[in-house]
C-alpha cells in the first residue's frame, strides 16, 4: 500500500484567473455589482481547513451586491463542481435584507456567525483527494445578477434589460448614485424600458472598477440601449435613438446649407487620403 501524502492547506490556495473571473483575497477588494447574466470570480473572505487530517476546506466567497437571482453553474477550473467525485459542494446566498448565516459553515465552525446582509456569496466546501486536487482550482460562476424594481409594475425580478439596470444604478443609495425615486420622469423611462423589450437589446455588466465615477457607469449602462439621460426642472428624462426612424442615406436640400450674406452656399467637402 502507498501511504497518502499529508495534506497542507496552503497547497489549496493556489489560483491563476483573470479579471472578472479572478479568485481574491483581500478585505479591501471593492464588492461588484453583478447585472444580467455573466461568469464571475469572487473574493475570499473566510477560508478555514477542517475535518480529520485537515482535509476539508471551507471558503466563503463574495460574488455581488445583493439581492441577486441564482447560480446557473457552478465551475473549478475547467469542470463543473460535480464532476469531482463528491469531493465539492457548494450553497448559495442571495445577498438579501434578511438572510442569515450558513448553517452547514456554522456546523464545522461555530465562529460563523455573519449574515452578510445586501452580500450575495456562495460557501465552498472541498474535501481533499490527490485524484482530483493539485491545487486549488479557479472558482467560478455563471451567476443571474441583482434582482431589479420594475418602474413599470413595481415588481422586483432579475432583468437584463439595460433600462431598469440604469435605473438601479441611478437609485440605489449604496452603491449607485442616490438619487430619489421622486426625481424620475416614469413615463419617458417606461417608453424606453418597452422599447428595449421590443427590440430583445439586453445587458450583461459588472461593475467593479472603484476609481470610475458613478456618472461613468452611468453612461456606459446607457451607451448599450442607445438612450441619453436629460435633467430638467428637477426630473431625469431618458431618450432613446429608435432606429426604426433611421437611415443609411441623409437627405440635404438648400435649407440644411448655411449661407453666408452674399446667398452663396458656406459647404466643403474633405476625404480621407488614402
Amino acid at each position: 500500500a502507498i501511504e497518502a501524502p499529508s495534506f497542507d492547506p496552503s497547497d489549496f490556495m493556489r489560483t491563476g484567473a483573470q479579471g472578472l473571473r479572478l479568485n481574491t483575497r483581500s478585505s479591501s477588494e471593492p464588492l461588484k455589482v453583478v447585472y444580467g447574466q455573466l461568469r464571475v470570480g469572487g473574493n475570499d473572505v473566510y477560508i478555514n481547513s477542517a475535518g480529520i487530517d485537515l482535509k476539508e476546506l471551507w471558503i466563503v466567497q463574495t460574488l455581488s451586491e445583493g439581492e441577486c437571482d441564482s447560480i446557473v453553474a457552478a465551475y473549478l477550473a475547467d469542470k463543473t463542481y460535480d464532476q469531482y467525485g463528491g469531493n465539492v459542494e457548494y450553497w448559495f446566498h442571495s445577498g438579501s435584507s434578511s438572510q442569515t448565516y450558513d448553517t452547514n459553515l456554522n456546523a464545522a465552525d461555530p465562529n460563523w456567525t455573519d449574515n452578510l446582509r445586501h452580500t450575495c456569496y456562495i460557501v465552498w466546501h472541498l474535501t481533499y483527494d490527490r485524484d482530483y486536487f493539485q491545487s486549488l482550482p479557479e472558482r467560478t460562476v455563471i451567476l443571474k445578477g441583482r434582482k431589479l424594481y420594475d418602474f413599470r409594475d413595481s415588481s422586483i425580478a432579475w432583468s437584463q434589460n439595460p433600462v431598469l439596470i440604469a435605473y438601479d444604478w441611478l437609485t440605489s443609495s449604496r452603491y449607485g448614485l442616490g438619487k430619489s425615486a421622486s426625481q424620475i420622469d416614469t413615463d419617458s423611462w417606461t417608453a424606453a424600458a418597452n422599447y428595449c423589450d421590443t427590440k430583445g437589446w439586453q445587458l450583461n455588466l459588472a461593475v467593479s472598477n472603484a476609481n470610475q465615477s458613478g456618472w461613468d457607469v452611468l453612461q456606459t449602462i446607457l451607451m448599450h440601449c442607445r438612450c441619453t439621460i436629460r435633467q430638467y426642472d428637477g426630473k431625469y428624462y431618458l431618450h432613446y435613438a429608435d432606429t426604426n426612424n433611421e437611415s443609411s442615406v441623409m437627405t440635404l436640400t438648400d435649407e440644411h446649407i448655411l449661407q453666408d450674406e452674399s446667398g452663396r452656399a458656406i459647404i466643403s467637402i474633405n476625404q480621407d487620403s488614402m
